[in-house]
């Protein structure tokens, strides 16, 4: 008897998991076909690898305004921005997804290279809301 309690609160457990993290998940992050705002000038590697990764996730398009040191959300819109902090303490990318918003903040390392484009593929990935 006892046995069969522990399962039951378990599976109920289990149940209002599956409820709650459908329901957050769906609030953050951007949609598909979202176009994508690099703060870096346009010849920057990392808006090559931007574009390349944006394809592979699909987003839409990418613009590159130019360095800004300004990592803040636009709503609808992926923010990718460079963070020197991050090459220091030796990541790569930090994706961070918010209510119709997503800013990545890339290190300066990087780049166009094949290992830059998946970084980058990778942290997209991580802006799309699920629905």
């Amino acid at each position: 008897m006892v046995r069969a309690v522990v399962v039951g609160v378990a599976a109920a457990a289990v149940a209002a998991i599956a409820v709650v993290a459908p329901a957050r998940a769906a609030t953050d992050g951007v949609g598909r076909g979202s176009s994508v705002t690099v703060r870096a000038n346009p010849d920057n590697a990392v808006v090559t690898a931007t574009k390349q990764a944006a394809a592979n996730v699909g987003f839409g398009p990418v613009s590159a305004v130019g360095f800004h040191p300004d990592c803040s959300a636009v709503a609808g819109v992926v923010v990718v921005c460079r963070d020197p902090a991050l090459h220091r303490g030796g990541a790569r990318a930090v994706a961070l997804a918010g209510s119709n918003s997503c800013v990545i903040r890339t290190s300066p390392a990087v780049g166009g290279s094949p290992h830059g484009v998946n970084v980058m593929t990778k942290a997209l990935a991580k802006c799309l809301a699920t629905q």
